[in-house]
Order: C-alpha cells, then sequence, then structure tokens
C-alpha cells in the first residue's frame, strides 16, 4: 500500500484513533477493523494502466489468510473492515478500477460484463470467485464499508447497477467535508489579502467565528451576530461556483435562473475578475437557502457545513444523496436541508416561495443543534474530551503493547483542551493580533470536541452494533432468497418446493438457489433494473424538495447461505 498522506484525514484519522479510548489493540475484542489505507488504481501519473482491482484482490487476499477476522465477518454476513476513500468519487477515484460494475468478474461468461481478458483478471477470479462481489462496491453484497466524502449514490438510476460513487446507505459512511478542503467550513474565507499577505489557519478560524451565527455550545445568549445579520439582501438562493463546463448539468441548470427574482448566482469562472470576487461568507449569511450541488466534475458536495455555520438551509442537487453521518439518531438531514431534483430546477424559485411560513426557522432551528457533528474539532485543535480519554487500565494495558502498535496510540493521560500560541500564527499579524485581542476560543466556537465528527463516527459505529439487520427491499422478491436464512419468507426452511395444500398460506415461490458453482441466482439480475424502477416511482411520487433517504441493502445479501450450492 502507498504511503499515506494528509489530504482529507489521509492518515490522521488513523492517529486520531490510535490515540483515543476507541483503539483495541487485540482483534478478537475489536468490533471494526479500518484499513491503514487505500491501494491506488493507477500504476502512477505518467503510467494510467488501471490496477485498483487487482491490488485489492492481492491486498485483502493478504488481509484474509494473515488473519482470522475478514473470515469470521464473512461467516456472520456483517461488514466490519473500513477503508478511508478520500477521493472526489470515492471508489471510482480512490482503489478500484472503472467500470464499476456488479459481477464483473464472475461468471466468467456473463456477456454483461465483458472486462477486459488479461492475466489480472484471470488471477481475480481464481483468487475470489464469486466472492469479489465481498469486494465490489457496486454489489449489494460488500462486505467492505467505506469513509467517503461523497453520498452519490449513482447506482440507484442504473438498470445494470454501474456506478462510479456506488455510496450504499446504511453500509458506507459519509464523513463531513474537512477543514482544508476548499469549501469546507472554511469557505469563501480567504488565504490571502492584498497588502496583508497570507493568513494563518487561525486568523482564517477566528474570521469565520466572528461571522458565524451558530452559538457556542451552553450559552445563555445567541451570538451578537445571530442578532445583528439585519435585512438580508434580496436572495432566496445563493450560489458561487465554477458552471458551464465539466459533467454536472445540474449546476448548467442553476445558471438558466441567473436573473430570476431572489436568484443570486454567481458564476466564477467568467473571464470577467469583477464577477469572481465574492464573499461568500457574507453572501450565505445574507441568504435564506445556499445551493450544494456536486462539483462541476460530480465530484462530492461540500457547501451544507458552512451554509448550517452561517445559518442558510442547504439546498441539496440529489435527492436520494447520503448526508454526512446520517444514521445518527440525532442528525435527521430531512429536517436539516432540502434538496431539488434536476428536473424540477426551472421551477425552482417558485417552489421555494411556496415553502409553508415557518419552515425556513424550523428547519435553521434543527441544524442549530447540529453543526459541532460537522466539525473536526478534536483533530483540529488536538484537544480531548473526558469521553476520549482512556482509563487507567487501558494506559497500563497499552504500554504493555506499545511496541507492537501505532508510535501515535496514548500511552499518558489527556491533557486539558490546548489553548492558542503564538506559534499558532505564521502570518499576517496585524489580523493575528486582532484575534488574540479578542480572546479567540481554543476551538471554532468554544465546543470541546466531545461531539465533534470523529466523536460521531464513533457513535455511528456503535449504533449500528445494535441496530437490526436491514429486511430485503421493497423491490425484492421472495425468489431472491434475501431474509437472513436464505428464504423466501422469514422463519420458514428454506423453499425449494411450494408449501402443500393444507397450509392456510399462499405457496411460496421456488427460492432459486446457484445451479451452477460460481453463477448468481437468476432473479438477482433483474434485481438491479427493479431497483432502478423503485426509485424511479420514489422520486415521481416524492414532495418538492423533499430529501429522501435510500433503503439500505438487506443482509440477506450477505447470507453466506443464500449464496451457497
Amino acid at each position: 500500500m502507498p504511503k499515506g498522506n494528509r489530504w482529507r484525514l489521509g492518515n490522521q484519522l488513523t492517529e486520531w484513533i490510535a490515540t483515543s479510548v476507541y483503539f483495541e489493540p487485540d482483534g478478537d475484542c475489536a468490533d471494526y477493523f479500518l484499513m491503514p489505507g487505500h491501494v491506488d488504481n493507477v500504476a502512477s501519473r505518467e503510467d494510467m494502466r488501471p490496477l485498483g482491482d487487482i491490488r485489492n484482490s492481492r491486498l485483502f487476499d493478504y488481509v484474509r489468510h494473515r488473519w482470522p477476522w475478514w473470515n469470521r465477518t464473512v461467516l456472520a454476513g456483517t461488514a466490519r473492515h473500513m477503508v478511508l476513500l478520500p477521493c472526489d468519487h470515492g471508489p471510482g477515484d480512490c482503489g478500484w478500477d472503472r467500470p464499476i460494475m456488479p459481477h464483473k468478474y464472475w461468471p466468467p461468461k456473463n456477456p454483461a460484463t465483458r472486462p477486459p481478458r488479461n492475466e489480472a483478471v484471470a488471477e481475480i477470479r481464481r483468487v475470489w470467485g464469486e466472492d469479489w462481489e465481498l469486494l465490489n462496491p457496486a454489489s449489494p453484497r460488500r462486505l467492505v464499508f467505506f469513509l467517503q466524502y461523497s453520498g452519490w449514490a449513482d447506482q440507484l438510476h442504473n438498470e445494470r447497477g454501474n456506478c462510479i460513487n456506488c455510496f450504499q446507505a446504511g453500509v458506507d459512511v459519509r464523513l463531513p467535508t474537512p477543514e482544508d478542503h476548499s469549501c469546507g467550513p472554511l469557505c469563501g474565507i480567504p488565504r490571502k489579502l492584498p497588502g496583508v499577505g497570507f493568513l494563518s489557519p487561525a486568523a482564517r478560524r477566528y474570521s469565520m467565528a466572528s461571522r458565524t451565527v451558530q452559538s457556542p455550545p451552553h450559552s445563555t445568549r445567541p451570538r451578537p451576530n445571530a442578532l445583528a445579520r439585519g435585512p438580508r439582501r434580496n436572495c432566496t438562493l445563493f450560489w458561487a461556483g465554477t458552471a458551464g463546463i465539466g459533467s454536472n448539468s445540474a449546476r448548467k441548470g442553476l445558471m438558466r435562473l441567473n436573473g430570476s427574482a431572489g436568484m443570486c448566482i454567481v458564476a466564477t469562472n467568467r473571464q470577467d475578475e469583477s464577477t469572481r470576487r465574492v464573499d461568500m461568507a457574507t453572501a450565505m449569511r445574507d441568504a435564506h437557502y445556499c445551493y450544494s450541488p456536486r462539483g462541476w466534475d460530480n465530484g462530492d458536495s461540500d457547501r451544507y457545513t458552512p451554509a448550517i455555520l452561517y445559518g442558510c438551509v442547504p439546498l441539496m442537487a440529489d435527492q436520494l444523496e447520503g448526508m454526512p453521518l446520517e444514521e445518527l439518531p440525532e442528525l435527521s438531514w430531512p429536517s436539516m436541508a432540502l434538496a431539488v431534483h434536476e428536473k424540477q430546477m426551472l421551477s425552482l424559485p417558485r417552489l421555494l416561495n411556496a415553502l409553508p411560513a415557518g419552515y425556513e426557522r424550523k428547519l435553521q432551528a434543527t441544524a442549530a443543534g447540529a453543526w459541532q457533528r460537522l466539525l473536526y474539532s478534536s483533530l483540529t485543535f488536538s484537544c480531548c474530551a473526558d469521553a476520549r480519554c482512556p482509563t487507567k487500565a487501558q494506559l497500563a494495558k497499552r504500554l504493555a503493547s506499545a511496541h507492537l502498535w501505532s508510535p501515535k496510540m496514548r500511552t499518558t493521560p489527556c491533557s486539558s483542551l490546548k489553548q492558542p500560541t503564538p506559534s499558532d500564527s505564521g502570518g499576517a499579524p496585524a489580523v493575528d493580533a486582532r484575534a488574540r485581542a479578542h480572546r479567540r476560543p481554543a476551538t471554532y466556537l468554544g465546543e470541546d470536541g466531545s461531539r465533534d465528527a470523529l466523536e460521531g463516527l464513533m457513535a455511528l459505529l456503535k449504533h449500528r452494533l445494535h441496530t437490526p439487520h436491514a429486511p430485503p427491499e421493497p423491490w425484492s422478491v421472495p425468489a431472491d432468497c434475501l431474509d437472513r436464512n436464505g428464504t423466501g419468507r422469514h422463519g420458514d426452511p428454506i423453499a425449494t418446493e411450494p408449501l402443500s395444500a393444507g397450509h392456510d398460506h399462499a405457496p411460496l415461490p421456488r427460492c432459486e438457489l446457484q445451479r451452477d458453482v460460481g453463477e448468481p441466482p437468476a432473479p438477482l439480475v433483474k434485481w438491479f433494473k427493479r431497483r432502478k424502477d423503485y426509485y424511479a416511482s420514489l422520486l415521481s411520487e416524492a414532495r418538492p424538495l423533499e430529501l429522501l433517504q435510500p433503503v439500505p441493502p438487506a443482509a440477506g445479501h450477505r447470507t453466506p447461505i443464500a449464496w451457497s450450492v
């Protein structure tokens, strides 16, 4: 595996876990297993040969032969191994080869796949066979789940299940956008000012904090900005960004609204320099709704975090988009954000104006209790809340085995919050002096880091341990064999024959088990088309601007008996 970097958490996530109370040195006692990185899917930037699939094949083949925990999760039918994919399109950019499709390598005579015939394909078929689906991003059988920044569930719109980002609700976890990304929490805060020079991270954070409308935790009074916003500009919707290029048709469609009443839209890729100067923070604070589409090439959307910080309701560009940490019961994204389908774009001004009175305030009030989960406070400020501090017994255990594990593993008690020091600055002395004069908090808005994004990830993983197994999907049929025991109906033995006439129940369809080794059940081939039709119908019947939550893949896909001969 290539050496990790610090881009979008890179190796920072591993370091954070290793220094937290959640790290478990004994794999037999661990609930989850984090891979230390992802493989490169090309040989190099100069040599673009696709090597992601074969590298993942060898990596996970090594994992399952080196340690017992992968095989245990396969027998249990649970996804417990995770990989951080920091790229814009998840597995389509990080680790796997395009095209990504179900049954890509098995059965060998599958006419729908036609992958390139070479030695790597032969090796994958020999080593994994049909079990390549356990690693396949497009497969509902997948037992590796991804930590990624895009919630684009593009496979739900494809009748064959092909995808690029392949986000699966209830399996993959979407993480909030980190600070080092262009439109994370510091979106629109300049890195350099004319006549001042480069701004230090501390100065940029202070600039954001001075304009946000969210209140610090445990505050009895709202922030002054929340009271002093004054009359807003005539902006029902604000968005500024690159449009007119790339593959994102939603951004292009939005530009057709430019000039409509209440639509404040700026294309920053224009040549006219005067049209590119946009104070994003002020514009978001002074707008009712802030558009948060995917990137110009359909990369991850990211404007939702600054929108919430500045009191603007996020408007997503995909009603089926997976949202950050959405499985946490406290994060009810349909009560915090809206979404517009591309076909409704021309009607967007009318749809926004038709929202009930007070609905915007309800969305803002819900988001006001969730903003801490979107920030990496404990990582950014090296702070350690009491909940993350290992106990004395854990410290002793780690100290005894520290030579076997990461040198970053915490073996000393947690310290208090790290306070800003002169070393935190490095540029723009006047701005830094002003920040120190105002006694900025040790974190973004005075939060202690106990409810930040990484703590939220840990809470989500713990929540999964107690969540019931996902039932068969609404578009599934009994012949798909997706019940937990591999049958056509809950509680019945394997239904290979219809029930006798003496039963009160209707006869069960025959459960289509594999007829040849490696051949997928025939109904599952049509399962992907039924899924596409289901979501097409769901979108047509959904309320305008409603953010929907896709159905998780049924646990029966991963039940070994459902795929036995």
